[in-house]
């Protein structure tokens, strides 16, 4: 067989092979989610209810996972390094996060997990119409905050100064402050305000609240929990927090919007700038259901008696 005769073999034989031999693998979708600190169980919870709407992780759905341990300057990189991969959605938890993210990129679309007061702090126009390019779910944090200032004097009754320790780094924190004020109105007891602007920070705080004779404290949920729940733990000082997480990973009392249902909203909004919706055109949404839980180990551990009216209340008591 001369050339020529081989090259029209072989082309003629190429023409027969099927089209999918030369097809490309399908992009997976790829979701960025963008943590300032404490992922579970934020994660979990928004990784099932992905897979409840079908997206199957490492067939059809890629998730980049970036956790900045309580760092802005890492979450500002964290949030630039999702933009420079094309992200299809950037899911942020928390308002650090979702103003990292917001930062990063005025074309990805960001949804919210639970960040607090997102019209306050500047991350949409209006919950009925956000525009830009964000949208999702915006917990009520700074009105549990001051609800938890009322849990905590029922659960510690004889405590005369109640502290509050919150982070600095995360402008949410002046709203907090604000709402827990306007509540000790009614409750009329000695607070003390601690400010923390990195982690770092957190032990010296303590410090303080130890020679200032702080009772019980009420902890912003956008600080490490785990150094915090350490160092309340030795100091035989009850807690309380407006996340679950707080008092899954050891705090003494959490109170807050239930987390399945906050994820469940956000992988739906997630669904459906999917498919092409604008973030603009979607409503930020609010939780609807609440959720109280105490550690019952971590009550024991501290040498608090939670009152039975009280633990009545509770939809769980961690063992």
């Amino acid at each position: 067989m001369n050339r020529r005769t081989l090259l029209r073999a072989l082309g003629a034989a190429a023409a027969m092979w099927p089209a999918a031999s030369f097809a490309q693998p399908a992009r997976r979708t790829l979701i960025g989610l963008l943590f300032h600190s404490n992922p579970e169980p934020s994660l979990t919870l928004l990784r099932t209810a992905l897979a409840n709407l079908g997206y199957r992780e490492g067939e059809t759905l890629q998730i980049d996972i970036r956790v900045a341990n309580g760092s802005d300057a890492k979450l500002k990189e964290m949030a630039a390094d999702l933009v420079a991969r094309q992200a299809d959605a950037i899911v942020a938890f928390t308002t650090p996060a979702a103003l990292a993210a917001k930062a990063a990129t005025d074309r990805i679309p960001i949804v919210m997990a639970g960040v607090a007061d997102a019209v306050g702090s500047g991350l949409v126009t209006s919950l009925a119409r956000p525009g830009g390019n964000v949208t999702g779910v915006s917990a009520v944090i700074a009105e549990l905050s001051g609800t938890l200032l009322g849990m905590l004097r029922e659960v510690v009754p004889a405590a005369a100064r109640i502290g509050v320790l919150v982070n600095t780094a995360d402008p949410f924190h002046l709203r907090m402050i604000d709402q827990i004020e306007t509540a000790n109105r009614t409750v009329k007891i000695d607070l003390g305000i601690f400010r923390v602007a990195r982690p770092g920070e957190i032990a010296a705080a303590f410090e303080e609240m130890a020679a200032r004779k702080i009772e019980a404290a009420i902890i912003q949920p956008t600080l490490p929990r785990a150094p915090v729940i350490e160092l309340a733990i030795k100091a035989r000082l009850p807690t309380a927090s407006a996340v679950r997480g707080y008092a899954e990973d050891g705090g003494l009392l959490a109170y807050g919007g239930k987390l399945d249902d906050i994820a469940a909203i956000a992988a739906g909004q997630v669904e459906r700038v999917l498919k092409g919706a604008r973030p603009a055109d979607i409503p930020v949404q609010q939780p609807a259901k609440f959720e109280l839980l105490f550690n019952a180990k971590t009550a024991r551990a501290i040498g608090v008696t939670i009152p039975p009216a009280i633990l009545a209340r509770a939809d769980e008591v961690i063992e």
